[in-house]
Protein backbone atom coordinates (compact mmCIF):
# COMPACT_ATOMS: atom_id res chain seq x y z
CA UNK A 1 0.00 0.00 0.00
CA UNK A 2 1.28 3.29 -0.99
CA UNK A 3 -0.25 6.47 0.73
CA UNK A 4 -0.20 10.00 -0.99
CA UNK A 5 -0.93 12.56 0.63
CA UNK A 6 -3.61 15.11 -0.31
CA UNK A 7 -4.25 17.97 2.42
CA UNK A 8 -1.75 19.45 3.80
CA UNK A 9 -4.34 21.38 6.71
CA UNK A 10 -5.19 18.98 8.22
CA UNK A 11 -2.93 15.82 6.96
CA UNK A 12 -4.33 13.64 5.08
CA UNK A 13 -3.98 10.38 2.49
CA UNK A 14 -5.17 8.44 0.12
CA UNK A 15 -4.08 4.98 0.47
CA UNK A 16 -3.61 3.33 -3.28
CA UNK A 17 -2.12 -0.40 -3.78
CA UNK A 18 1.61 -0.71 -5.88
CA UNK A 19 1.62 -3.18 -8.35
CA UNK A 20 2.72 -5.49 -5.97
CA UNK A 21 -0.17 -5.32 -4.28
CA UNK A 22 -2.40 -5.73 -7.66
CA UNK A 23 -0.82 -9.02 -7.70
CA UNK A 24 -2.13 -10.06 -4.44
CA UNK A 25 -5.25 -9.99 -5.42
CA UNK A 26 -5.80 -13.83 -6.91
CA UNK A 27 -4.28 -14.58 -3.54
CA UNK A 28 -6.69 -12.39 -1.23
CA UNK A 29 -9.71 -13.91 -3.74
CA UNK A 30 -8.65 -17.54 -2.75
CA UNK A 31 -8.26 -16.37 1.19
CA UNK A 32 -11.71 -15.01 1.11
CA UNK A 33 -13.20 -17.90 -0.86
CA UNK A 34 -12.26 -19.76 2.02
CA UNK A 35 -13.33 -17.73 4.58
CA UNK A 36 -17.07 -17.82 3.12
CA UNK A 37 -16.61 -21.68 3.45
CA UNK A 38 -16.01 -21.76 7.09
CA UNK A 39 -18.91 -18.81 7.94
CA UNK A 40 -22.52 -19.42 8.93
CA UNK A 41 -22.74 -15.55 8.20
CA UNK A 42 -20.59 -14.40 5.39
CA UNK A 43 -21.43 -13.93 2.13
CA UNK A 44 -19.58 -14.74 -1.08
CA UNK A 45 -18.32 -11.99 -3.81
CA UNK A 46 -21.07 -12.39 -6.47
CA UNK A 47 -21.42 -11.21 -10.57
CA UNK A 48 -21.95 -7.52 -10.96
CA UNK A 49 -24.36 -8.65 -13.83
CA UNK A 50 -26.68 -11.04 -12.83
CA UNK A 51 -26.23 -11.57 -8.33
CA UNK A 52 -24.44 -15.79 -8.61
CA UNK A 53 -22.01 -16.44 -6.19
CA UNK A 54 -18.74 -16.56 -7.19
CA UNK A 55 -16.47 -19.40 -7.64
CA UNK A 56 -12.69 -19.65 -7.81
CA UNK A 57 -11.12 -22.67 -10.03
CA UNK A 58 -7.93 -23.21 -11.53
CA UNK A 59 -7.67 -23.62 -14.97
CA UNK A 60 -4.81 -23.89 -17.76
CA UNK A 61 -5.00 -21.00 -19.51
CA UNK A 62 -3.12 -23.14 -22.23
CA UNK A 63 -6.35 -25.08 -22.60
CA UNK A 64 -8.82 -23.33 -20.75
CA UNK A 65 -9.26 -26.97 -19.22
CA UNK A 66 -10.02 -26.69 -15.25
CA UNK A 67 -7.16 -28.20 -12.97
CA UNK A 68 -8.66 -30.04 -9.83
CA UNK A 69 -6.32 -31.76 -7.46
CA UNK A 70 -9.05 -34.48 -7.00
CA UNK A 71 -9.98 -35.16 -10.13
CA UNK A 72 -10.66 -38.51 -12.03
CA UNK A 73 -8.80 -37.17 -14.84
CA UNK A 74 -4.99 -39.25 -15.69
CA UNK A 75 -1.99 -38.09 -13.60
CA UNK A 76 -1.01 -35.74 -16.49
CA UNK A 77 -3.98 -33.38 -16.15
CA UNK A 78 -3.25 -32.98 -11.86
CA UNK A 79 -1.93 -29.98 -10.87
CA UNK A 80 1.94 -30.07 -10.14
CA UNK A 81 3.47 -27.61 -8.42
CA UNK A 82 7.17 -26.61 -9.64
Amino acid sequence: VMARRYSDRPPRYAYELTGAGHDLAGALRLLAAWGVGRSEDAEPPRHDVCGTPLEVRWYCPTCSRPADESSSDPPADRLRYL
